[in-house]
């Protein structure tokens, strides 16, 4: 009874778990990663998407038709995930626009600028006002003169800076009034997220996937590029690769266990221990933390062996034995003290700074135990009646033991020096990854929008220049 009841709190807290998919999860949990993260949920989030279209052989017209289509269905969009989107940059509405923002300065003054200056004492404003009259001096400052006079501390500056960065992208150029890319082999949309798009990228990336479909035609491929669909890319592979990796595994380990044993009947006592390991392994470090890292869920399916080794060894021995109480009186001891060294390294990794890592240990952990439990306590009252029928090997009543030939087993040791011996010069070969893109699963329509904005190789590497203070 006790069993059933910590399974079934074990999965009420599985089934409120919140699954991760962040992989600055597989990071360690370094401060100035710390601040690269948070610097990217700030302006990834509110930074344009960029989607483009693409084909082999296309005619610039037929990839223009394609962006045009895309921003009509992206305009007539519902969902309220799309703040604003175009393909056909206008600089003099932008001119436009900006003497309005600078006219009604204090209606359009960021708040975060308005709270520093309210708050800046002399000496800061000493400084802003110096930097002002710096840029005005500088060569082109004339150009510069009316903006600076009529915002000196540049309290519209970040609204300026978002509107300026959607006219055009960055390495964008532009054709018959088109954004294309630097290569013009294709054209680019900018979609601007709203607020609401950007907490809920699953929802923006749903419109965008529809205003996509509807703009393709034939020969002509489309794919967005950014923060939010990178995170749903990401977060689509980690969850089928979970289910990819657990099915296959699970699949070829019971056809073995059935080839081995020619009896269904031992497929679900296979199964149980590590199912329910699995249920109180995640509902634990839900319990406990609350959420859980994707990554984790799907490294976490390398320990359906070590789970099912429990199962086997028990279940092996009992085939041999025909005794339940004996085999578990044999195998007990020993299968807890393997068991106890594995959660002991597992939960090691719990102390680890990297969260996929963390989240790993701690579900080996509490899995590896709960199967053994299973396999110990549970287990034993659902094996097949057949093989709880003792046999009769004499008075000492054991299984005659197999003499083992003492050739064999210094073939086998010289034959495992050798090849220890042979590998060993290659142990120097091996050097760590260092790119932490490889990472991330970038789809190929995906990438190729990158790279034909960015270029394959020697991309541009972003800087963040963060400060501490009233005055940064």
């Amino acid at each position: 009874m006790a069993t059933f009841v910590v399974a079934a709190i074990a999965a009420w807290s599985a089934s409120r778990a919140r699954f991760g998919t962040d992989l600055f999860d597989a990071l360690p949990d370094d401060p100035s990663l710390m601040r690269y993260r948070v610097l990217l949920a700030e302006n990834g989030a509110q930074g344009p998407i960029t989607v483009g279209f693409f084909g082999e052989g296309a005619i610039r017209d037929s990839l223009i038709s394609a962006a045009d289509r895309f921003v009509s269905a992206a305009q007539a969009d519902t969902t309220g995930t799309i703040d604003s989107v175009f393909c056909r940059p206008d600089a003099a509405w932008a001119e436009e626009v900006l003497a309005v923002i600078l006219h009604n300065l204090p209606l359009h003054a960021d708040p975060l600028r308005l709270q520093w200056l309210t708050s800046a004492d002399e000496l800061a404003l000493d400084s802003a006002m110096g930097a002002a009259k710096a840029a005005l001096s500088a060569p082109g400052g004339e150009f510069e003169a009316d903006r600076i006079l009529a915002d000196p501390f540049g309290l519209t500056q970040p609204l300026r800076d978002r509107l300026m960065a959607g006219i055009s992208d960055g390495n964008a150029a532009l054709i018959d009034g088109v954004l294309f890319s630097p290569d013009s082999s294709m054209a680019i949309a900018l979609p601007w997220p709203t607020p609401n798009g950007a907490r809920d990228p699953q929802l923006l990336m749903k419109a965008l996937d529809r205003s996509m479909r509807d703009a393709g035609s034939p020969g002509i491929r489309s794919a967005a590029f950014g923060a939010a669909p990178m995170a749903m890319a990401n977060r689509s592979a980690i969850g089928e690769d979970s289910m990819r990796t657990s099915a296959v595994a699970l699949v070829l380990v019971l056809t073995l266990l059935l080839w081995f044993y020619r009896d269904l009947r031992f497929m679900p006592l296979f199964l149980l221990p590590p199912a329910f390991g699995f249920v109180l392994g995640v509902g634990a470090l839900a319990m406990l933390r609350g959420s859980i890292s994707g990554l984790a869920i799907g490294a976490s399916s390398a320990l359906l062996g070590i789970a099912l080794d429990y199962s086997f060894h028990f279940l092996t021995h009992l085939r041999q034995r025909r005794d339940v109480a004996a085999t578990l009186r044999e195998v007990a001891a020993p299968m807890v003290l393997g068991c106890l060294t594995t959660v002991l390294a597992f939960g090691a990794l719990s102390f680890a700074s990297s969260r996929v890592l963390a989240d790993l240990g701690m579900i080996a952990a509490f899995m590896l135990a709960g199967a053994l439990f299973m396999v110990l306590i549970v287990l034993p009252h659902f094996v097949p009646a057949s093989y709880s029928v003792r046999l009769s090997f004499g008075a000492a009543d054991e299984v005659p033991s197999v003499p083992r030939a003492r050739v064999g087993r210094w073939v086998a040791l010289l034959g495992i020096v050798i090849v220890t011996a042979g590998l060993l010069p290659f142990t120097g070969r091996v050097t760590q990854d260092a790119d932490p893109e490889r990472l991330s699963l970038i789809p190929e329509d995906m990438r190729q929008v990158r790279d034909r904005m960015e270029g394959s190789s020697d991309r541009a590497v972003p800087v963040f220049l963060a400060g501490v203070g009233r005055d940064e």
